[in-house]
């Protein structure tokens, strides 16, 4: 049975284990993207973007130029896919979890790479990021098993359980990352383009408004209802960095260290003092400013480990227990902008392979 769904975003955050619902099949038809499907076949798709939740999915699809058939689905895979294209890259959307994940290359073979995009939360202090912004993972682990071991013990002992065993991004990724970054002028006003493509599909999208960007001393616990409404603003933390103006601006873009945490930090203190233990790991063993912790992350754990993967994360909340949905549409849309442009530059180095292939065979044949 084929399954493919357009879902409206909703302010909630909505995990795999409630998508069993009716599509909305009114919506899906009324996608003008929709109105030319190309009918292709499994091995046709070589990148997954891979999500948990629906505000994601619906951002993601909202993302592509167009959208495909969808494929016969065995009743046994419980993923939810969506099949479309940005330029000439065939990407699967699936939405899924750890269990299922596994199903996502039975099904696509061809897969060759894949982005985990979706919301996560920021870590505020000492970052410069703000709600809305976005990050990108750096590999965590240098190459070397020793290392790896003394990584594990000192985190360990720093209350920290480190998901590492997975797919390091392959050079292609890699590639496509360095010329994603090279000039950040033109990739924010990239990003911001996708975005405001994403943002016409649906008014969730919206950017909330700089006024809903709380950030209060880690010490302060949330008090009940909308921090607007009960919760004491003398603990907001002064905002630097140009304000409210850097608010309005377009999202910027951060890379580092994503520290994967079951259930989700919702504690400012102990995401505290979690950034330092493991900053602290950072600095003795000599890494670049690139390895600070800058996201603490749930949904991603455990679905890195099948496909080289670059996890793309929208800044949600600050990890604390003031965090709410009112950010999670617009920083899925963050990430599914940041996302689309990481196709872009995935497809020139793809091209700039196959000819540098071309050439030596040239270069062979003389």
């Amino acid at each position: 049975m084929a399954r493919n769904t357009h879902t409206s975003p909703s302010g909630q955050d909505n995990s795999l284990a409630h998508i069993h619902g009716p599509e909305n099949e009114e919506q899906n038809n009324a996608d003008p993207r929709q109105n030319a499907l190309p009918a292709l076949t499994r091995t046709s798709y070589t990148m997954a973007w891979i999500c948990t939740r629906r505000i994601e999915m619906s951002a993601a699809i909202a993302a592509l130029d167009s959208q495909h058939q969808p494929l016969a689905q065995s009743f046994s895979d419980p993923n939810i896919y969506t099949l479309g294209s940005i330029q000439k890259k065939n990407i699967v959307i699936a939405m899924t979890d750890p269990f299922t994940v596994t199903l996502i290359t039975t099904m696509f073979p061809a897969l060759t790479v894949s982005i985990v995009m979706g919301i996560g939360s920021g870590v505020p202090v000492g970052t410069g990021i703000r709600l809305g912004d976005a990050v990108i993972n750096t590999p965590l682990l240098p190459r070397g098993g020793a290392v790896r071991d003394d990584y594990d013990r000192a985190v360990r002992s720093g209350e920290l359980h480190h998901h590492h065993h997975h797919h390091q991004p392959s050079n292609v990724l890699l590639t496509a990352l360095a010329q994603f970054e090279r000039d950040q002028t033109l990739l924010r006003s990239r990003v911001s383009g996708n975005l405001a493509q994403i943002q016409e599909t649906c008014a969730e999208f919206a950017h909330p408004g700089p006024e809903y960007d709380f950030l209060f001393q880690s010490e302060y616990e949330h008090t009940g209802g909308d921090c607007e409404a009960g919760c004491d603003m003398g603990y907001l933390i002064p905002r630097e960095e140009g304000g409210e103006g850097r608010l309005n601006a377009s999202p910027t873009v951060h890379r580092g260290l994503i520290l994967y945490w079951d259930g989700g930090m919702r504690n400012g203190v102990a995401r505290d003092r979690m950034v330092e233990n493991v900053n602290t790991i950072r600095g003795a063993m000599g890494w670049a400013d690139d390895r600070k912790v800058l996201c603490f992350d749930s949904g991603a754990a455990g679905l890195m480990h099948h496909l080289p993967s670059l996890v793309v994360r929208g800044i949600s909340d600050y990890a604390d227990s003031h965090a709410s949905p009112r950010w999670q549409a617009y920083a899925a849309a963050v990430a599914a902008a940041v996302a689309r442009d990481l196709v872009r530059h995935v497809l020139a180095t793809e091209d700039l392979l196959v000819d540098g292939e071309d050439e030596r065979e040239e270069g062979h044949g003389n």
